[in-house]
């Protein structure tokens, strides 16, 4: 705490003074202040401004410094009437009161020590009252001391309006790594790869490390798995045979039980007869994730895009088709075992021959294998997940997931994605115009989040492996990926030919690319004459979709699983605290009838094949982590011995969340196990003790 003197010719200052301290009661104190800002808001202020009028003479000032440096020493160097700084301590130049002040030192009205945002925001109302005011700041530049020491590099560490400039004429003229950090290991995400277009022009550069341990640095040609956005090339592959005309069975209102016969069967028949390409494309199926269902590479008998596509049977739906928009990833993978079926080829190599090759995506494959195959392993990013305890990274290798070809798995680096985003915009090799508009065309609607309601995102569309929403009249494309240790997002923007890619090695990637692209979108829309016809009215989604596909029905509700979240979508469910969890199985372990061996062993359920139920610790215990989406369940005993709770890790040790579980027994005897592995289904997910678990079928 330091009292400086300081003289307050108008009343400006005192609300300056207030709103500067107001906020830092509420932002800077305690994280739950900011909940009741609004309520503690007009009563803070006033009684700042009647203090702040009691003592003008003094001004009370906390700020954190660096370990290095105190008060004095941030002064140090910097005349204390006019701010010029000097390159060294000068003791003829006055500082805290101590030497002369040079010819060039002049009075001012009021001086104000620190150039954040409080104190250039004084610095303005003064200016505007016409009086003289300077600043005093030890750092050199916009931002002072504090932008050193939190955001190196930004002069603003949000684009939203809580915290940052209000004076527009300050920032209109910044580009984008002056408004965000250029510094991304402070959004807990090691390794960054940027690549952007503009018109025709393309630059890339990238952040950080692609692997922490290894020290190695993350360059714009490091290899990511890409996860959902992989979608968007699954459907490119789609469109191509539906422009293909050696597949003339293959068009987009084509019925997907009369293209994979055997195949492609759903629980409902009038499901299995009327689910369209669209549908899928779409994710309008009504099947919901099932996430927990495929088997992984850790699995005795791993799944494949066959196993997945005949497993359909034996899942649940959540909806009717077309009625509402799901997100599942496994209809993505269905896809490519259409395409492998249609060609003869497998995935890969029509990825390769049909896209790759033909836009010189030389680094792009399926699978961490396939970049090894190609002798690229050593470009490789390691995934990278935050130990909160430990307070540091836990580096993972990029896994295989057969069963999550087409739903993700395509590994690329930032200056090969953007030739396909490039093709996207200007129509070229394989995209030609039939090939775009099959991709571009909406086919479901869902509810914005909260985040994209306050880019003032109203509505927003899902085409073929792209969202798609409107800003300020112009359309917007794009998808996200999100996996344990790797995240992805890319937009572009066609009236403007802007678009870009941004990977990472952390989850927390996409946060940072939602930050940049607003960024971005913003200074290309701002800066750029639009070639094109500005949309005097909102698009007719539906009625567009009708004179598209005459025979099939549109959608007719706007709610489902956010973008590329469905990747865990278990995790999604409503949290019950843990500590609760474990107060209620301490009272009802007390109570326990049967012994916890009554409830081990097998069970089995057609679509979610074998779990078995163990003691360790002494409690119940499962082990799941052959799924593709492993983890591990530790169930706590809530009522009797039939309700349990499950607290459920995933694969990595991370996260804990509560998964009801409930036992049924006959006769005495434990016949059945139900879990809540799927939300949307509105039911557990059942399974039948067994005495031998049945072969899976693949």
């Amino acid at each position: 705490m330091h009292l400086l003197p300081l003289a307050m010719s108008s009343p400006l200052v005192f609300d300056a003074v207030a709103a500067a301290a107001y906020r830092r009661l509420v932002y800077y104190g305690n994280p739950k202040f900011a909940a009741r800002a609004e309520h503690y808001k007009s009563s803070v202020i006033r009684g700042l401004i009647t203090s702040a009028r009691k003592f003008v003479q003094y001004i009370v000032l906390s700020r954190a410094v660096p370990p290095a440096a105190r008060w004095h020493g941030q002064l140090q160097g910097a005349c204390f009437a006019c701010g010029i700084a000097d390159t060294a301590p000068n003791p003829n130049h006055a500082v805290n009161g101590h030497g002369t002040t040079k010819p060039h030192c002049r009075k001012v009205d009021v001086t104000i020590i620190g150039g954040v945002f409080a104190g250039y925001y004084l610095l303005h109302k003064l200016r505007k009252q016409n009086l003289s005011a300077v600043i005093i700041e030890a750092a050199s530049g916009l931002g002072g001391v504090w932008r050193w020491n939190c955001y190196p590099g930004a002069r603003v560490y949000t684009p939203v309006p809580l915290y940052e400039y209000s004076m527009e004429e300050v920032w209109r003229t910044w580009n984008w790594t002056e408004r965000l950090p250029t510094a991304p290991e402070l959004q807990k995400v090691p390794g960054l790869s940027i690549a952007i277009i503009n018109q025709d022009d393309v630059k890339s550069t990238a952040y950080g490390l692609a692997s922490i341990e290894d020290e190695v640095p993350c360059t714009a040609d490091t290899l990511f798995d890409i996860a959902s956005s992989s979608k968007s090339l699954t459907a490119a592959a789609i469109a191509l045979l539906a422009d293909d005309d050696n597949f003339p069975e293959l068009q987009y209102d084509s019925i997907m039980s009369e293209l994979l016969q055997d195949d492609f069967v759903l629980p409902d028949d009038s499901y299995t007869r009327c689910v369209t390409l669209d549908d899928l494309l779409g994710h309008r199926t009504g099947m919901a994730g099932h996430d927990d269902s495929y088997m992984g590479v850790r699995a005795a008998q791993p799944d494949d895009a066959r196993s997945i596509t005949r497993n359909l049977r034996n899942l649940a739906h959540a909806a009717p088709p077309r009625s509402r928009y799901i997100y599942c990833n496994m209809m993505y993978t269905v896809l490519t075992h259409l395409i492998e079926v249609k060609t003869g080829q497998n995935f890969s190599d029509f990825l390769q021959q049909r896209i790759f090759d033909p836009l010189d995506m030389n680094s792009s494959s399926l699978q961490p294998d396939g970049a090894r195959t190609k002798g690229h392993g050593d470009r490789l990013a390691k995934g990278h997940i935050w130990d909160k305890q430990a307070s540091s990274y836990r580096e993972i290798k990029a896994e295989n997931s057969p069963e999550g070809q087409g739903a993700g798995s395509i590994v690329s680096s930032a200056t090969d994605f953007i030739k396909f985003i490039k093709a996207l915009i200007n129509h070229e090799g394989p995209i030609n115009n039939d090939v775009y508009q099959g991709l571009t065309q909406s086919r479901s609607e869902r509810d914005p989040n909260h985040r994209q309601r306050k880019a003032n995102i109203s509505r927003l569309f899902y085409t073929s492996g792209m969202e798609y929403y409107l800003l300020q009249g112009h359309a917007v494309f794009g998808h996200s990926g999100d996996i344990a240790g790797f995240g992805s997002r890319f937009i572009f923007v066609p009236d403007f030919k802007f678009g870009a890619v941004i990977l990472g090695n952390s989850s927390g990637t996409n946060s940072v690319a939602a930050q940049l692209f607003r960024g971005f979108t913003n200074e290309a829309m701002g800066d750029q004459q639009l070639e094109g016809q500005i949309p005097k009215k909102r698009r007719d989604m539906k009625n567009e979709h009708k004179q598209a596909h005459p025979g099939i029905q549109p959608i007719n509700g706007t709610q489902g699983h956010p973008n590329g979240k469905a990747e865990n979508n278990k995790r999604s469910k409503d949290e019950i605290k843990i500590d609760e969890v474990h107060q209620k199985a301490h009272k009802a372990a007390q109570e326990q009838d049967a012994p916890l061996t009554a409830h081990t062993g097998d069970y089995w359920s057609p679509g979610y094949y074998n779990l078995r139920v163990e003691i360790k610790d002494n409690r119940l215990f499962i082990d799941a982590t052959d799924r593709s989406l492993g983890f591990t369940a530790t169930l706590e005993r809530q009522r009797d011995q039939t309700m349990y709770n499950a607290l459920v890790r995933d694969y990595y040790a991370v996260g804990d969340e509560v998964l009801t579980t409930k036992f049924v027994f006959e006769n005495g005897r434990v016949v059945k196990m139900g879990i809540d592995l799927e939300p949307l289904v509105n039911d557990l997910i059942w399974f039948d003790k067994v005495e031998t678990p049945y072969e899976t079928e693949n």
